[in-house]
């Protein structure tokens, strides 16, 4: 049996004399060009990386140029971007691009020890659809302009990108000027449309219109609303919870009034008795009050020192006096202008949810020239509770709660925490009340004194401290610690050695001080370097542990969690740095938390 060699031939050079390529070398991961035909721009050819003479990957010159399509050559898409991987652009000592199957050079091969110049081109904005008539995105820090927004390639509005945000550049992270758009609300009409954007000197920004629709709506109520296919509903829902629709602050009062919520129909009986802490503006109270749709109701205004300390017994005489048939309580500072629904919403999850004894609801602020600002809460949360004080501002509890708390609690915060219960208290999405102004530093004394309250009545030994008081109080809440009790740092890596040491001897000394384990959590290492120092590990009594799979920092950790033993766990980042005596800083000792999450200062 005979072989034989055939060979390739190979394109005279006059056949692509009109070929023009360019490569450059952005960071040291990142490589670029374009390679376009003056005489043939429809055609796209495909570029083979090489990395010190072998193949290491392909790409099709098919990524947008901003110069190309500013100059007119064709469409501008006749770039490609290669990223590397970290050890190859940190070991390789040429890297050039040749034209695949054709062998011709593009631009010129790339010498890796020699500093990378800026490149002549790369990606200056990216803008993405966020759901909604929301976008969001960068622009290259250098590009000191405002953006032109169009629709159909018909200027609509001009923004200013505000703030910075972290930009992905092959192995590494850049930083970019933010960029936050929302669109006006008629273009949320069904219709599906195509965003693009230039600066405002005309220099386009982004290779082709971002697609997105948008409904009033949203679709699911579009499709009821129709009064038809209710078969596709779900399919609407569906669709609003991946891609939500937002809306800026200050269309807040619009969205208000047409997303309502919903109040359920009740025929239980209920009165609510509502206390006003406080003297000023007590009138607009009363005014708010006398248009609830909830019709039984009696109120007290109790006079206060300080933001909301009152006199306990002056709220039982109201208890045993005018509200002897109130079945719950409303308890909120004077000036509070309730929703014309409040009491009726209140009203309404006692009396579906008998395991609920407090329910507190989102509230709204005065933010000047007449707008308003929603204070949307999470679900309860104690800690937070303890720290913040989050939820005490405009809530209601049963009698019978309401009435043991009042023995003891002298000011609003006390009140909320002397009631508030993990599995019985409930959160009522919507806001419930405008707010008065609040004297966060005044609110912060008594939140520390409530905090340290609600601690002294569990027994449990704590150190409550006022924190910088920003729109509303804040305090910080330190448990004592049992030193008996060991923690266990769990450290999540992948090759990056140099970064996994570093994290290690900042966080070596204080394991050693507090008796913490170590425990690194190994996904798929596979550089020399960072294998021998994972092996050697093992001399500091340091344990190492390996979970398959991709990347993911919750997985792996919930991993890693199955094979720890100790009272407390905390998890950290290979970028981490600790600072000295970290890990005696940071261990809660709390029982109710399973385990600290903490991130040293880097």
């Amino acid at each position: 049996m005979s072989t034989k060699t055939i060979g390739k031939q190979k394109p005279s050079r006059a056949e692509y004399a009109s070929l023009q390529t360019q490569f450059s070398r952005y960071d040291r991961t990142t490589f670029s060009g374009f390679v376009y035909d003056r005489a043939d721009l429809g055609r796209r050819y495909t570029v083979e990386l090489l990395v010190d003479g072998e193949p290491y990957m392909s790409s099709l010159c098919d990524e947008f140029v901003t110069e190309l399509a500013a100059a007119g050559i064709g469409d501008g898409r006749f770039g490609f971007t290669f990223s590397v991987q970290d050890e190859v652009g940190g070991s390789a000592a040429i890297i050039e691009a040749r034209l695949a199957n054709i062998g011709g050079a593009v631009g010129a091969p790339i010498r890796c020890d020699v500093a990378a110049p800026d490149a002549q081109w790369h990606r200056i904005c990216e803008i993405k659809w966020a759901g909604g008539l929301r976008f969001e995105g960068w622009l290259a820090q250098d590009l000191a302009e405002d953006i032109e927004i169009l629709i159909a390639q018909r200027p609509v509005m001009t923004v200013k990108p505000t703030g910075w945000t972290n930009v992905a550049r092959g192995g590494e992270f850049g930083v970019g000027r933010r960029i936050d758009v929302h669109l006006p609300e008629h273009f949320a009409d069904g219709r599906v449309r195509g965003l693009s954007a230039r600066t405002v000197s005309g220099r386009s920004l982004i290779s082709e219109p971002v697609a997105f629709v948008a409904f009033e709506r949203g679709l699911e109520q579009t499709i009821a609303e129709l009064g038809r296919w209710d078969s596709e509903r779900l399919r609407g829902q569906l669709f609003d919870q991946l891609l939500p629709a937002s809306v800026p602050f200050h269309t807040y009062r619009s969205w208000k009034e047409r997303f309502a919520p919903t109040a359920m129909e009740s025929d239980a009986p209920s009165e609510a008795a509502v206390v006003l802490i406080g003297e000023a503006r007590v009138d607009e109270s009363i005014e708010s009050l006398e248009a609830q749709r909830h019709a039984a109701w009696s109120a007290v205004c109790l006079p206060t020192r300080g933001f909301s300390r009152f006199d306990p017994g002056a709220a039982r005489e109201f208890i045993d006096g005018d509200a002897a048939n109130g079945t719950f309580f409303v308890f909120c500072l004077s000036g509070t202008i309730l929703a014309e629904d409040a009491l009726h919403r209140f009203a309404e999850v006692l009396a579906s949810e008998p395991g609920c004894d407090l329910v507190y609801g989102d509230v709204e602020i005065a933010a000047g020239a007449g707008a308003v600002w929603p204070l949307a809460f999470p679900a309860f949360d104690l800690e937070r509770a303890l720290e913040q004080g989050y939820g005490a501002y405009c809530f209601a509890v049963r009698r019978e709660r309401a009435v043991a708390a009042l023995r003891s609690a002298t000011s609003l915060y006390d009140i909320f925490l002397s009631c508030a219960e993990r599995e019985r208290t409930c959160h009522l999405p919507g806001s419930v009340a405008a707010l008065p102004g609040i004297d966060a530093p005044a609110a912060t004394v008594e939140l520390v004194a409530a905090s340290e309250a609600y601690f002294a009545r569990d027994g449990v030994e704590a150190h409550v401290e006022p924190r910088p008081a920003g729109l509303l109080p804040a305090v910080r809440v330190k448990r004592a610690v049992d030193w008996n009790e060991r923690t266990t740092i769990i450290i999540p890596t992948r090759n990056r050695a140099e970064l996994l040491k570093r994290c290690i001897e900042t966080v070596l000394p204080a394991a050693h001080e507090t008796n913490a384990r170590i425990l690194v959590v190994d996904n798929g290492s596979s550089e020399p370097d960072a294998l021998d120092y994972l092996e050697g590990l093992s001399d500091d009594d340091i344990d190492v542990i390996s979970v398959d799979g991709p990347f993911n920092f919750a997985a792996i950790n919930n991993a890693a969690v199955d094979c720890v033993d100790t009272e407390n766990i905390c998890f950290l980042r290979t970028w981490s740095q600790a600072r000295y005596r970290w890990v005696r800083m940071q261990t809660p000792a709390n029982p109710d938390h399973w385990a600290a999450i903490a991130q040293a200062g880097a």
